[in-house]
């Protein structure tokens, strides 16, 4: 099963087709895969899986592409696909913890108003709905 989207982030010198492909081997039950895409170029990758042994995640950008915002892009984009299947049973921050850079991200996610939760389990705010929405090219 796989979806695309598509978005669009612009830069001083020239603006980057960025594009999401979201695919799972469990049919969206106990998780998913995101890759981006910069001009056509893999830039990072995030793997989430809800089991009964808790969440876990896997995210890694390219050295080339970090401090670009991509790992808060798919960050966002995880935890609207975990929101959008039942079965997965929403965004679960990952029981084994999380690298000091993603914990960057977690908090500037909550600083800047685009996620809420508690107790571990995060959701998009509309602000963080219209961050990923604001990247959309139609």
């Amino acid at each position: 099963m796989t979806r695309d989207d598509t978005y669009m982030k612009s830069t001083e010198i020239m603006p980057e087709k960025i594009q999401f492909r979201v695919s799972s081997t469990s049919g969206f039950t106990t998780g998913f895969t995101v890759v981006i895409t910069v001009n056509g170029q893999t830039a990072g990758t995030y793997r989430y899986s809800n089991t009964d042994e808790g969440a876990y995640h896997d995210v890694e950008v390219s050295p080339a592409y970090r401090g670009r915002g991509l790992g808060r892009l798919l960050t966002l984009k995880a935890i609207q696909i975990a929101s959008d299947y039942d079965d997965i049973g929403g965004y679960v921050m990952d029981a084994l913890g999380h690298t000091q850079a993603m914990d960057q991200v977690y908090r500037s996610l909550m600083r800047d108003g685009l996620v809420d939760g508690g107790l571990g389990e995060l959701h998009l705010t509309a602000a963080g709905e219209e961050y990923l929405e604001s990247h959309v090219i139609l």
